[in-house]
């Protein structure tokens, strides 16, 4: 896949169509592009916060398997916005590391992100072990 067919996947990815977004990480895991790290690089390039969300969004489902899935929620954390720091809260708990707990547990005091880190922080400490 050439730089303008992976441009043309990541235009895709922009959140108004499911069918197109699900169409385009096809594309991508089929070429055997790394689509977690490409997302990771996109977030933190992204300047609108719904293109960061949405970054996290499409991670989720690498979360439990993938190393640049976790980064991203980790990097997410500290976003400035609100709702990409709860989406931030849903790929850690997705990913079932509990050494996510101490960096969530930093969300505690924030009144936007409380019940969702919260709520990682307990379906952490309720996974497996390790």
């Amino acid at each position: 896949m050439n730089e303008d067919e992976i441009h043309e996947c990541l235009t895709a990815l922009d959140g108004r169509s499911a069918q197109g977004e699900y169409e385009a990480i096809a594309r991508l895991e089929a070429s055997g592009i790394d689509v977690p790290e490409l997302l990771l690089r996109r977030y933190r390039t992204s300047r609108r916060w719904s293109d960061r969300a949405l970054c996290l969004r499409l991670c989720t489902r690498y979360a439990k398997s993938d190393e640049p899935a976790f980064r991203l929620g980790m990097l997410a954390l500290d976003d400035r916005s609100k709702i990409v720091r709860q989406k931030a809260c849903l790929l850690l708990a997705a990913t079932q590391r509990k050494e996510a707990v101490e960096h969530l547990a930093k969300l505690l005091s924030d009144p936007g992100c409380r019940e969702h880190a919260a709520s990682a922080i307990r379906a952490l400490e309720q996974a497996a072990p390790d």
